[in-house]
Formats: structure tokens, C-alpha cells, sequence
């Protein structure tokens, strides 16, 4: 099955197995956003599904910059000792690492980083996105207690280095009858740009579920099988707005909000981390 998208004004294509185990369909005629009281809902920027903050001053992202890179090159050599790192940056991971295998093998390494690995001060950054949310938050997921993780995407030139277009709540729905109260966090790294940043479906977590067709999870995408969902379309839609924020800033979005498909259409890596912060449940 042809999957076709709009990024901005450029169109984009992939294909889907569709199988008996994850065929695409649509759901019930209920917004999940409205079932499960989207924590953002009430904010001034809700409508449209995400907004913008800053989030690191230049000093601060320097040292996270630093850090991060000392940890990625660490990990490499300690894979691959004998691989030559000269003049490597995290913009030119892709001129060291260009072999698939063993970027897999890196990235099962840096899908799970906590911030006291990486020189990042997790608190200042959970104040700034309580008072865009406008509720109580933390790093511990309100469903099965898991202290949260940062996760490194790191996205290759012209490489298939990111997940289909999904929704982050449906694996939870799908799972466990529920959606956690949650907000997205993304921050870009190094490489992002208008060619290369988070692609956003603006308004579709308002979206009743019979609008949305989409897989379950284990979605099998141009021959690879993914841990998330695809989604096909949304209210006859398939138009993604790309956004690319600066360096120190945090794009914050429902978790309801239909995203992927970061295409790195530039020379550079694209790296960039992600974080989910939850509703703080009191004791």
C-alpha cells in the first residue's frame, strides 16, 4: 500500500505492508484527547497543538553539546574500537557511521539516556513546560511507574532514520484501555532545519478517532517493522507542517498530536532528543 504525504510544500511518499496483524483502520466516533482530558487543553496554544520554548540558555546548551558528543564518541569506540574518529561532530556522525548494522547497534545504546549522563539539569526544563501546560509535572510515567527516559534520535542524511507518522498515546490505548496525561518534549541538537525538523499534523488531536486511519503498533513501513504505529490519513488529510526550532529551544505538543516522518533531506545529521513529562499524581 502507497503512503503519500505533504511536508510543507514538498511530497513524500512510502510504502506499508498492510497485514491480518496490523491492518489499517478506523476507530470509534470519540476524540481521545476529550476521553482522557489532554493536560494542555485549556492553554491558548492548544488549538493548533504545540508551541515553543525556550529552554537552554548558549553557555548551557554549549556543555549539553559537549557532553553528548563526548558520550556518542565513547559509545562508538567502545563498539568499535578500531573505527578512526578523526574530526568527528555530531553534524558528521553520518561520515563515521555509515554502515546500517552498526548504527543500529548505537542507537539500542542512546534510546535510553538519563540527564546526569549527559550534563542536562531535568528540572529547570520540567518548570518552564508546567507553566505552558498549566499542571503539575515529572519524568515518572503515571501508568506503570517507570522513571522517564531522554531518547537521542539520530537521523542520517537521505536515510530512513525515523519513525512513520503515528500518534504516541495509541500504543498505551491500545495496550491498556487508557492514555496517559502527558506532553511531548523535543529539543533539536545539531542539524535542524526546515529540511530536517519534526513534521507536525497541526490540529489533529481534535480529531474523533473515526477520522484517523492508522495500525496498531508493529507497523511494517518500506520493509521495516516499527514499534509504533502508521498512520495513513486523518479527516481525508495528509498535509505535515516541519518544525524546525533553534538551538536552546523546546518544542512542546500534545501527545495526542499525529507527528513523524522527519526526513533528513539536508548533508548533515540531524540529531535531536525527546522527552515525555507526566502529570504528577499526588500520593
Amino acid at each position: 500500500m502507497r503512503l503519500s504525504y505533504w511536508l510543507d510544500d514538498e511530497a513524500v511518499s512510502a510504502t506499508s505492508t498492510d497485514t491480518a496483524t496490523t491492518p489499517f483502520a478506523t476507530g470509534d466516533t470519540v476524540c481521545l484527547a476529550e476521553r482522557y482530558d489532554d493536560p494542555p487543553r485549556h492553554q491558548e496554544w492548544y488549538a493548533k497543538g504545540y508551541t515553543i520554548l525556550p529552554c537552554l540558555a548558549p553557555d548551557a546548551f554549549g556543555v549539553f553539546r559537549e557532553a553528548l558528543t563526548g558520550l556518542l564518541r565513547g559509545i562508538i569506540t567502545d563498539l568499535y574500537p578500531h573505527k578512526p574518529l578523526e574530526g568527528f561532530t555530531l553534524e558528521t556522525y553520518h561520515q563515521h557511521v555509515r554502515d546500517d548494522s552498526e548504527h543500529a547497534a548505537i542507537i539500542s545504546r542512546t534510546r535510553r539516556l538519563y540527564p546526569d549522563e549527559i550534563r542536562f539539569d531535568l528540572e529547570p526544563m520540567i518548570a518552564k513546560v508546567e507553566r505552558a501546560v498549566g499542571i503539575p509535572l515529572c519524568d515518572r510515567n503515571s501508568i506503570n511507574g517507570n522513571k522517564q527516559w531522554l531518547i537521542l534520535r539520530i537521523n542520517r542524511p537521505g536515510s530512513r532514520d525515523f519513525n512513520p507518522v503515528h500518534k504516541d498515546v495509541y500504543q498505551a490505548v491500545d495496550a491498556f484501555g487508557q492514555a496517559p496525561r502527558m506532553v511531548n518534549c523535543w529539543m533539536p541538537i545539531c542539524g535542524v532545519t526546515e529540511r530536517s525538523g519534526l513534521p507536525l499534523a497541526l490540529g489533529s488531536h481534535l480529531l474523533r478517532e473515526d477520522q484517523i486511519e492508522r495500525t496498531l503498533a508493529g507497523a511494517e513501513v518500506d520493509g521495516r517493522v516499527y514499534s509504533v504505529n502508521c498512520i495513513r490519513s486523518w479527516a481525508g488529510d495528509n498535509r505535515m507542517r516541519v518544525m524546525a526550532p533553534d538551538p536552546g529551544q523546546l518544542l512542546v505538543f500534545s501527545s495526542h498530536l499525529i507527528h513523524g516522518l522527519s526526513f533528513n533531506r539536508t548533508d548533515q545529521t540531524r540529531m535531536s532528543f525527546e522527552l515525555r513529562l507526566y502529570e504528577t499524581i499526588a500520593e
